[in-house]
């Protein structure tokens, strides 16, 4: 003989008002832990993804110097950078997958301090766009999210111009 088992609810008219209360503070304060660090995750990711693009454009630069007899580098006013070539920061040229001869890094929600370097026929970095004062020391660039939270170092080594 089989039995049937019959479920009853309990409150078959719907949920009280204490239960929807109640799943929505629990909502509420797990997007309140969650939120903030997704948040937070993707702006690191950011960072981190800016700066391996400013390296690769770093290596760019670097490369164009050893394949040409001319004098090639990143240059950045705080507000913006470019590749250059000639030894002229004003001789722009556009770097791959942009459309401006300049970057924004208001676009890019990164921010970096001021600097200019070139690289010579062998590769070597200098803190000049001449490639006339040779990078006597390693150099690190900051790059750090708009908001001023997250960071990531770029670094030039000095002599051989390695960027890690």
């Amino acid at each position: 003989m089989r039995r049937h088992i019959k479920f009853i609810a309990s409150h078959p008219e719907g949920f009280s008002a204490i239960e929807l209360i109640a799943v929505l503070v629990i909502i509420g304060v797990v997007s309140a832990v969650v939120v903030p660090k997704i948040v937070s995750s993707v702006t690191e990711i950011d960072v981190i993804g800016q700066a391996a693009v400013i390296k690769s454009r770093l290596y760019y630069a670097q490369s164009l110097s050893m394949n040409s007899s001319s004098t090639w580098g990143i240059c950045c006013d705080g507000s913006h950078y470019w590749l250059f070539r000639n030894g002229d920061i004003d001789n722009k040229v556009t770097l791959p997958g942009e459309d401006s001869d300049t970057v924004s890094l208001a676009d890019k929600n990164i921010a970096m301090p001021a600097f200019t370097v070139s690289f010579d026929e062998w590769g070597a970095p200098y803190t000049d766009a001449s490639a006339a004062t040779a990078q006597t020391e390693d150099r690190t660039i900051t790059v750090s999210s708009s908001s001023g939270g997250e960071t990531e170092s770029i670094v030039i080594t000095r002599n051989t111009g390695f960027v890690s």
